[in-house]
């Protein structure tokens, strides 16, 4: 028979005596398996009646004396607490003196170095009083429940407590309450209230929490004035508002501690206070209120040129691009730096290329050049600006600016770019080249497109021999050609029809849908099925062509250049091709049965992958900023708040 351990016994006694200090009104569900959490505490109240709140407990039983005590735990556990939505509370007992202590642990986690594993936690721990303690409990969660699920209206409560000998919490009270001069705020010391937002200070550090949730901490190791105390102490609390979306409370503060909050940001965390303002505000208002205090810099063009990115990311961010163009249309007119017009141009173009307005944002591009000359030795203005040409159909002159990029930079991305707009501009020998150097280096998110667009390139000069043309638009009279198909004719007699249609343009959308419908009304799939594909190629959102496609595709036999077609038929259409994709399997009885069964099987499994290359793939706008440093990359899409 194995033996008892000791550690068996004092989890026994530990969660009995639990029991036994607890109020009856609360109901403790203990569980079998630790996985670091012993207990579930749910509340009722006196009348026996459920209130739904409830906490979680972590149990730590021991022989120790209170004296000698130590307690590591390390940074796992604690970031598995912080996890949970009901707050976690650590007991410790005492087994030879009968003894409990404890601490809610998100009061405690914060404390431990950035750089340290664990953190000793004894020594925080205060003692259990049968009279008092579940007092403190329960009124800390209704509070809680209060802050997360009413509607936080003012007065605003913030509490004060000091972690240390020092008895001065009700002194930094009064001294935030003084800068903050407003009746919307109340700031107490915390034995007079459990407020809406904590702050904490400890020995060089200052920390902020909303309802228990982990906030911000600031590390500091120059003793600080009680003015400076005051000042990050207020700008923690204004960045925990942002971070979980207090914004009434952080407008509030933004409104009447502007200039405080400034100041108190400094270099390092400026970035995070102008999104936070954006974020609170609203981009013309943020703007209105941070330019007197940027104008009022001895030398402002550094925070002036931190705070145009971060308006350029939060703008987009929170769905003010619209906004951000017209301020910068208004700063190109009148620009708080007159030195930094090239910059604003540029700016403007990314700005306005993120909406797909690209007629104005290669106007935007071409002013940023015009008054930067430094943007001619980057790769990337040129990769944006021949963007823009692209989308508006100017393919020569695109051809160029990604021929500018690539001199600068020789990657697969301004490669696949390149050969992207020689197919477009008819090269397809070039196109062709471009694409097979650059495929074998395209990250994931791009290969299927361009792999495809590689196979279209090679299907036009193998089948038809086509290595270049000039584009020739495609008139009325020239599509009665197609008219004059038979049935009678073979593939070969086919191709012969229609080349002199493909020899004056062999990428027009209209021209190639109707050869694919012909070809597959006789059954010759593999010509209709590059016929469709070219078409949405030069149509991108066009769903019928890309169905068209697939399904010829499939008839013939090819299941890869289905399946290619598949996932870029998603990208560019979305939604409306995934029930096709899933249930409208074609019923043609050309197809294999194999061939058809695995297709079903593997739409089946894309189609969550499909999701998510949608959402990995969708063009986030980019920010990249030439310092002296080097340039910086930022991408628009990541959230600086918390």
């Amino acid at each position: 028979m194995p033996n008892r351990i000791r550690s068996h016994v004092l989890e026994e006694r530990s969660l009995a005596f639990l029991r036994e200090v607890f109020p009856d009104s609360w109901v403790i569900h203990s569980f079998s398996k630790d996985y670091g959490i012993d207990v579930q505490v749910e509340l009722f109240t006196e009348n026996g009646d459920r209130t739904g709140i409830r906490f979680y407990g972590q149990v730590k039983a021991t022989d120790n004396d209170v004296s000698d005590d130590v307690l590591r735990l390390d940074r796992s556990h604690f970031e598995y607490w912080s996890g949970h939505t009901d707050p976690v509370a650590l007991f410790r007992y005492f087994d030879t003196t009968k003894q409990l202590q404890w601490c809610w642990l998100h009061d405690v986690d914060w404390l431990m170095k950035p750089g340290n594993e664990s953190l000793d936690v004894a020594g925080l721990l205060k003692t259990w009083n049968i009279a008092i303690s579940p007092t403190e409990v329960e009124k800390y969660l209704h509070a809680r429940r209060q802050a997360l699920f009413e509607p936080l209206i003012p007065p605003y409560e913030i509490t004060i407590e000091q972690l240390d000998n020092n008895d001065v919490a009700p002194v930094i009270a009064a001294k935030i309450a003084s800068k903050i001069k407003s009746k919307s705020f109340k700031v107490l010391p915390r034995e007079m209230s459990i407020g809406h937002f904590q702050l904490i200070f400890a020995p060089n550090k200052i920390a902020s929490s909303y309802s228990g949730l982990p906030g911000f901490v600031f590390h500091h190791k120059e003793k600080l004035t009680e003015g400076e105390l005051v000042e990050h102490a207020l700008l923690a609390t204004f960045l925990c508002a942002c971070r979980y979306e207090r914004i009434i409370f952080a407008r509030s503060l933004a409104s009447v501690s502007a200039p405080l909050l400034y100041r108190a940001a400094g270099e390092e965390l400026r970035l995070q206070f102008f999104d936070a303002m954006i974020f609170s505000l609203g981009l013309m208002s943020a703007v209105e209120m941070i330019t007197p205090l940027l104008n009022g810099e001895a030398d402002s063009s550094l925070p002036w040129f931190i705070f145009s990115t971060t308006c350029a990311a939060s703008s987009w961010r929170y769905g003010e691009a619209h906004t951000w163009s017209a301020l910068l249309e208004s700063w190109l007119e009148k620009p708080p730096i007159p030195e930094n017009i090239g910059p604003f141009a540029y700016n403007l173009g990314n700005s306005l290329a993120s909406q797909g307005r690209w007629e104005e944002a290669r106007e935007a591009y071409s002013i940023a050049i015009a008054k930067d000359a430094t943007y001619d030795r980057r790769s990337y203005f040129w990769s944006e600006y021949g963007a823009a040409n692209f989308e508006i159909g100017n393919f020569e002159e695109a051809s160029n600016c990604y021929k500018k990029a690539l001199t600068l930079e020789d990657s697969s991305e301004n490669r696949w770019r390149l050969g992207d707009t020689l197919f477009n501009a008819g090269q397809f020998a070039k196109a062709s080249e471009q694409l097979q150097i650059a495929l074998p280096e395209v990250g994931e998110r791009n290969r299927t497109y361009v792999e495809l667009l590689l196979m279209v390139c090679n299907e036009l000069r193998e089948v038809w021999g086509l290595e270049s043309q000039t584009g020739s638009p495609i008139e009325e009279r020239d599509m009665d050609v197609l008219q004059q198909y038979t049935s009678a004719m073979n593939e070969g007699e086919i191709i012969a029809h229609l080349l002199p249609l493909m020899n004056k343009n062999a990428i027009d959308g209209c021209l190639n849908f109707n050869a694919g419908v012909l070809a597959s009304r006789d059954g010759y799939y593999s010509i209709a099925a590059y016929r469709f594909l070219t078409c949405a190629l030069k149509q991108r959102g066009d769903t019928e062509a890309w169905v068209n496609s697939i399904m010829c595709a499939l008839n013939s036999g090819n299941a890869y250049l289905a399946i290619l077609s598949a996932k870029t038929a998603h990208f560019f259409v979305g939604e409306e091709f995934l029930p096709w994709a899933l249930g409208m399997m074609p019923g043609s009885p050309q197809i294999p049965a194999q061939i058809a069964d695995s297709w079903r099987s593997l739409m089946t499994e894309l189609v969550e992958s499909f999701e998510q290359d949608r959402t990995g793939s969708e063009e986030i706008p980019v920010l990249r900023i030439h310092t002296p440093d080097g340039t910086k990359v930022f991408h628009l899409g990541n959230n600086n708040m918390g």
